[in-house]
C-alpha cells in the first residue's frame, strides 16, 4: 500500500521527472505484495482443513435447517453440532478453533460472514457455492467430493509428493529394477486397489464411489453432447465400440438418444463379468483386451474415454492407436474423450482474469492424479 504523502510525491511529477530513487519505492511496493501472495499461497492448506471440519460437522446442513435471521454464532452452531452429534464429538467442539475455520472459509466464499452488531458476536450464513455442499440437496450435493479429495488416504500422500518428483521411493521388492512407487503407495504402505479393497477401509471407498459416480455423470452427459453421433447413422444403422467402456453407461446414453445406432462396450474379462452380474444393461457387454485387435469386433467407430493417457504411458497409448487402426475399416472413425489442456501461456496467472479460471482447474486435478502415478495430461499441440 502506498501511504498518502508519496501518493501525492507521485502525483506531482511527469515520467520523465521521476528518479531511480522512486522507481526503487515502486519495486520495493510490488515486492512487499509479491511476499504476501507467497505467504497465503504458502498457508493455502487451512482453506482444506477449514472444508474438512466443515462438512464432518454437518454445519452446510445445519446452517440449511436454520431459521435463525443474520446467520448463526460460533456458540449457536456448536449446540446445535452437539444436539445432532451427542455421543460424537459434538459436545467437545474447539470453539475459537471452529471461529477461526469458518473465517478461512469466508475468504473464500462457503460462508458469509455477517459484521457483527453491538455486544454480539459474529454470524455466518451459508454462500451459494456452501450451499451445494448440503448432503440434503441429495444426489447434486458437492460433499462426496470434498470428502474424497480430503480423505485420509489422499491426504497423506500430498506429503510424500516432492520426494516422489525427486525419484526417492522405490519398490525394493521388485527383483529386476527397481520401479518408482506412487506418492499413495509410499504413503500408506499399499497401493490404491489394495487399500480400497479393505474392509476397514470402507469408508473411504464409499466416498471414492461417491465422487466417481458423480464425476461420471458429469462426463457422460459430456460425452453424449460433446460429439454429433447422429453424423454416424445418416448413411445406415452403424455400430460403435466403447473401449474400456466398464459397464457401458456411455454407450447406453448414446443408444438412449440414438436408437438407430449399435453400441457395444468392450473391457477385460473380469470387469465385463462383474458388470453383467451386478446390473443388467441395454447394450452389449463384450470381453476383449484393447492390446489385441482382433478380439475388438467389427465396427464403424471405437469410442474411448480416459484410457489411452490417464492409464498408459506414451508406447503404450501407440500400442492402443494401433489396435484400433487395425480394427477399424478405412473409413472408420476414432473418437476420444479425453481432458485437453490449452497451449502456453494461456494456463499461467499472468492477470486476474485468468488466476481462477477453469483451465487453472485442469492443472489441479492433473497434479491430484499423479498421487496414484497417473500420466499428466496433453496440451492441444501435443494432441
Amino acid at each position: 500500500m502506498v501511504s498518502k504523502s508519496r501518493f501525492c510525491k507521485y502525483a506531482a511529477k511527469t515520467p520523465d521527472d521521476r528518479t531511480k530513487d522512486d522507481d526503487d519505492d515502486n519495486d520495493n511496493d510490488d515486492d512487499k505484495s509479491l511476499m504476501l501472495e507467497l505467504m497465503k499461497l504458502s498457508l493455502s492448506q487451512a482453506v482444506p482443513q477449514a472444508a474438512k471440519i466443515f462438512i464432518e460437522l454437518g454445519i452446510p446442513d445445519l446452517m440449511m435447517e436454520s431459521s435463525s435471521v443474520g446467520g448463526l454464532t460460533v456458540a449457536n452452531l456448536r449446540t446445535l453440532i452437539a444436539t445432532n452429534q451427542p455421543t460424537a464429538i459434538g459436545p467437545h467442539v474447539h470453539e475459537d478453533g471452529l471461529l477461526l475455520s469458518l473465517r478461512i472459509l469466508a475468504s473464500v466464499g462457503v460462508v458469509v460472514e455477517e459484521s457483527a452488531k453491538t455486544n454480539d458476536s459474529c454470524r455466518f450464513r451459508l454462500s451459494r457455492m456452501g450451499s451445494l455442499l448440503a448432503t440434503s440437496r441429495g444426489k447434486s450435493s458437492l460433499e462426496p467430493m470434498v470428502r474424497y479429495f480430503l480423505d485420509e488416504p489422499l491426504w497423506q500422500a500430498w506429503g510424500v509428493v516432492p520426494s516422489y518428483i525427486e525419484g526417492l521411493y522405490k519398490d525394493t521388492n521388485e527383483l529386476s529394477e527397481a520401479k518408482t512407487i506412487t506418492p499413495f503407495h509410499a504413503a500408506n504402505g499399499i497401493t490404491s486397489n489394495e487399500y480400497y479393497s479393505r474392509p476397514e477401509h470402507a469408508s473411504s471407498l464409499q466416498h471414492a464411489n461417491d465422487f466417481v459416480r458423480f464425476v461420471s455423470e458429469q462426463e457422460v452427459l459430456a460425452c453424449v453432447e460433446g460429439f454429433d453421433w447422429a453424423t454416424l447413422s445418416l448413411s445406415g444403422k452403424k455400430t460403435v465400440v466403447d473401449i474400456g467402456g466398464h459397464s457401458g453407461k456411455v454407450m447406453e446414453a448414446v443408444v438412449t438418444r440414438h436408437p438407430d445406432l449399435r453400441c457395444i462396450c468392450l473391457d477385460l474379462p473380469e470387469v465385463i463379468r462383474t458388470s453383467k452380474a451386478n446390473e443388467k444393461s441395454i447394450i452389449e457387454l463384450i470381453e476383449g483386451d484393447m492390446f489385441d485387435h482382433t478380439t475388438i469386433p467389427a465396427c464403424d467407430a471405437i469410442f474411448m474415454k480416459h484410457v489411452i493417457l490417464c492409464d498408459w504411458d506414451e508406447a503404450n497409448s501407440r500400442a492402443v492407436l494401433e489396435c484400433c487402426y487395425k480394427a477399424l475399416p478405412p473409413n472408420g472413425l476414432l473418437i476420444i474423450g479425453e481432458s485437453i489442456l490449452p497451449d502456453p501461456p494461456s494456463l499461467a496467472a499472468t492477470d486476474e482474469s485468468t488466476k481462477d479460471d477453469h483451465r487453472s482447474l485442469l492443472l489441479y486435478v492433473d497434479f491430484f492424479m499423479m498421487i496414484d502415478g497417473r500420466s499428466p495430461s496433453k496440451t492441444q499441440s501435443e494432441w
